[in-house]
């Protein structure tokens, strides 16, 4: 749903954007002042997308917001576009001349959450039923437009049934009337029409053919073999044989019968809908009415009485029973909103007014209702509800506090510190003094607790840091939680910008000390960013954007510590943007290609395995390093897309060697530690491969030891539902991690690949060769298969050979290679020449 949000006041849009956002609806686009709106709509109707709802503001700075609300409708582009007005204020004379101007809804300001929610709600439903209901309507018109126009061709003896009678007796026909009901042409002339009818219809015929009528009519037609048919009959006196005779045209209508009671079906649909959204508003807690508009009677409610005391068993069903009720400062406006609605001039009825119960108090309700109008548009029927609005603004108030505050510290949230961040901005620019700066401070490891102690830890840690941080700064400063372990700080009217530093510096020794949290002493640090006043920024989010990118380059130097923005850092940041904005480009363009590197027994010498290793090919840049993109793919989750990418290319070359007789080749491919944590993984590859009409079997999962020994119980899960798919499972850049071998023992795991760091100084070093030959033995015991990565000399391998080291890999043989030089490389006999 795409919603659009008017306001000249950025606090009051954020406001909005937070409500909303938290509620799921994720298209929010915002707008100041008239030509943003103008410019926003032209260009959703120009990309064929539609705006859903438009929250006005009805005073913006220097316009009328009545009459860009009338503008919007006036534009029959846009007219459709339900308008909700935003206002501070009461006034009536406002309102009317808003809702006047075709707004649907209004709510007052401060916004109250639940009545905004429930409002745009309803809002998008009855847009989405009024949209439903106008393509039904246009499909009609259409259908009777073609029926139109097949009259006026039938009238004009074209080649559907005609027949010329007299008394019913057939003097003439044409081929198509014979065809249609199944005779001969020369069984029909003579013939009486009441042959061609079932007896339901005889008498309709019978009238049709005694008179002068020249209306259209229906009957149920009857062919020669007995089966039935619907047609229209149309018929005129003409001239005939110095005499006159009766022309009828006949067209056979079934298909049309057919759509009309799928039309039916549909608003039956409707219908039925619209009850299901009664029963929601009653679940809702308002009370319903229902208003026979024929019978004049009304139906209320149980709770529609209950809120006003009257007993449920009250006899009440005619609508004074309603309106007497209403104030009489009410009245005019709730009759008036009701006629604007009946005759079709307001998309919806709601009002707001005033009731009295029976113990003579006055509450406020909202009206709400929407007419059901019959093929003439004449309203037959209206529904709605009426709630209870009179503590509205108790809980708006509450509302406005938890729209800016954090709900777990009470801390200012991100909205409450841009507000005040953009204040001093001001002060700063209208005075020149009053110096400040930014903390932005990152929880280091904070994933770590709630991954290991529970969310529950999480929360409680959040919370006594942020009472550090409030117990330790200076009265007025501002401090605020952002998200997730996220917190700024704003320090204003500052001595010089060394006092941030030293302040960030003793933050960070506070926030070092021990907290016990469920009988768990835990040692927390925080990585700080900071920014200052007097580096040209224009907007608060950009002085907070580049304190985020410090608090990155504190993570960077090795977390615990304070670091000042630099511009070196924003042409970092910018360049990583850039970086990832291309990634996207390539996953889309597919540009990632997929080379391989052969693996060899050191038994036969034959190539038994291939590992997959991805490519960029940059349309500039040419082949690109996966050192240089890797890394950053798997920070922003991009690696994903990527490995499967990879796996598909895979499998498609793989399906192409086994057509050519390398039926037990196997292709090992790399799973990164963000593709791990999947949980729908072995779902995934799974499809990718039998869309290829291959097996599991003929596939092997790297995964290096560092992402193994993360999470030891899921990792012995996710390897365990991997294997029972039917994938063997290697172990990558083995020695390199810290392997639990109690865990490695249950890992179903089928490899272990020696990382190239333990065989590139081999067999001189001595340290690496008794890794090695510890590592190969390992395997051994394990019964699993032991394989060399990085083997560029002939005296590594003769080195592993004499190890029974099982295979090799390595530039010793071959680089990664293209799909094309693969196929050259399986040629060969005996590559190794053992």
């Amino acid at each position: 749903m795409a919603i659009l949000i008017v306001d000249d006041l950025e606090i009051n849009r954020k406001i909005l954007v937070q409500i909303l956002s938290a509620a799921k609806y994720h298209e929010l686009i915002e707008a100041e002042n008239s030509f943003q709106v103008q410019k926003t709509l032209e260009k959703s109707y120009s990309d064929n997308r539609t705006v859903d709802l438009i929250l006005l503001d009805i005073l913006l700075d220097e316009e009328n917001g009545i009459d860009l609300c009338r503008s919007i409708k006036n534009n029959m582009k846009f007219k459709d576009i339900p308008i909700i007005m935003v206002t501070a204020q009461n006034d009536n004379t406002d309102l009317t001349e808003a809702f006047e101007a075709g707004a649907m809804d209004f709510i007052s300001r401060p916004v109250r959450k639940d009545e905004l929610l429930a409002r745009v709600s309803s809002a998008i439903r009855l847009k989405k039923e009024m949209d439903k209901t106008k393509i039904r309507e246009n499909q009609l018109q259409e259908s009777e437009e073609k029926f139109r126009k097949f009259y006026e061709a039938a009238f004009k003896a074209t080649s559907e049934g005609i027949t010329i009678h007299k008394n019913g007796v057939i003097l003439d026909a044409n081929h198509s009337f014979a065809r249609m009901f199944g005779y001969n042409l020369s069984e029909v002339i003579g013939s009486h029409l009441l042959r061609y009818v079932q007896d339901s219809s005889v008498a309709l015929l019978h009238y049709h053919l005694d008179g002068n009528h020249e209306e259209i009519i229906e009957i149920s037609g009857r062919r020669k073999d007995n089966s039935t048919f619907f047609a229209e009959v149309l018929g005129r006196v003409i001239p005939y044989s110095a005499g006159y005779a009766r022309v009828a045209a006949f067209r056979d209508i079934t298909e049309r019968k057919r759509s009309e009671e799928a039309l039916h079906s549909s608003l039956e649909a409707l219908h039925s809908s619209e009850e299901r959204y009664a029963l929601a508003m009653r679940g809702a807690n308002d009370g319903l009415w229902d208003w026979n508009l024929k019978g004049n009677t009304i139906y209320f409610s149980e709770r529609w009485k209950n809120m006003l005391g009257i007993p449920a068993n009250e006899n009440m069903f005619r609508p004074s029973n309603w309106f007497d009720r209403v104030h009489p400062q009410d009245r005019d406006k709730t009759h008036r909103a009701l006629e604007e609605h009946l005759k079709g001039l307001t998309s919806h009825f709601e009002i707001e007014h005033r009731i009295i119960n029976v113990n003579g108090d006055y509450r406020w309700m909202l009206s709400r209702g929407i007419a059901l109008r019959d093929l003439n548009g004449e309203s037959y029927r209206m529904a709605g509800s009426m709630t209870d609005i009179t503590d509205r603004k108790k809980a708006e108030a509450q509302l406005l506090h938890d729209a800016l505050h954090d709900s777990l510290t009470g801390l200012p949230n991100r909205t409450l510190f841009l507000d005040r961040l953009q204040h001093a901005m001001d002060i700063r620019k209208r005075s020149g003094s009053g110096l400040f700066a930014i903390m932005f401070i990152d929880l280091d490891r904070f994933k770590m607790v709630n991954d290991s102690l529970g969310h529950l830890v999480g929360d409680e840690l959040l919370k006594s840091i942020a009472q550090r941080l409030q117990q330790h700064v200076r009265t007025g400063d501002t401090i605020a939680r952002l998200g997730g372990d996220e917190f700024a700080v704003l320090m204003e009217n500052i001595r010089n910008y060394e006092e941030a530093t030293e302040v960030a510096d003793r933050l960070n020794r506070l926030l070092n000390k021990s907290i016990i949290l469920n009988s768990q002493e835990i040692f927390p640090s925080a990585s700080i960013g900071i920014t200052y006043s007097d580096m040209g920024y224009e907007k608060p989010d950009e002085l907070l954007r580049d304190a985020d990118t410090a608090m990155y380059a504190a993570k960077g130097q090795g977390r615990n510590r304070a670091v000042v923005f630099s511009q070196a850092m924003r042409s970092f940041a910018e360049n990583s943007l850039k970086l990832e904005t291309e990634l996207r480009r390539a996953i889309d363009a597919n540009e990632f290609v997929t080379y391989f590197q052969p693996i060899l027994s050191l038994s036969t010498g034959k190539i038994t395995k291939l590992e997959a290793l991805v490519r960029w090919m940059h349309p500039t840049r040419g082949l690109v390093r996966p050192v240089d993109f890797i890394s950053l793919a798997e920070e922003t989750g991009l690696i994903a897309e990527i490995g499967l990418q990879v796996l598909d290319q895979s499998a498609l070359a793989l399906a192409k060697w086994i057509k050519q007789g390398y039926d037990q080749l196997v292709v090992s491919f790399n799973i990164s530690a963000g593709q791990f944590q999947d949980n729908e993984l072995g779902k995934k590859l799974l499809e990718i491969i039998t869309a290829h009409k291959l097996e599991p079997k003929q596939f092997k999962i790297e995964i290096t030891e560092s992402v193994a020994m993360v999470g030891l119980e899921t990792t012995l899960r996710t390897l365990t539902e991997l294997s029972n798919l039917g994938f063997s499972i290697a172990i990558d850049d083995f020695g390199t991690g810290y392997s639990s071998l109690g865990y490695l023992k249950k890992f179903p795991i089928q490899s272990l690949k020696i990382d190239r760091s333990f065989i590139q100084d081999l067999p001189d070093d001595e340290d690496d060769a008794a890794i090695t030959r510890a590592i190969i033995a390992l395997a051994s015991s394990l019964k699993i298969e032991c394989i060399a990565e990085g083997v560029e000399t002939i005296e590594q391998l003769q080195y592993l050979k004499s190890l029974r080291c099982e295979e090799i890999q390595g530039y010793l043989f071959s680089p990664p290679v293209s799909v094309n030089e693969v196929e050259a490389l399986l040629k060969l006999d005996n590559p190794l020449g053992l």
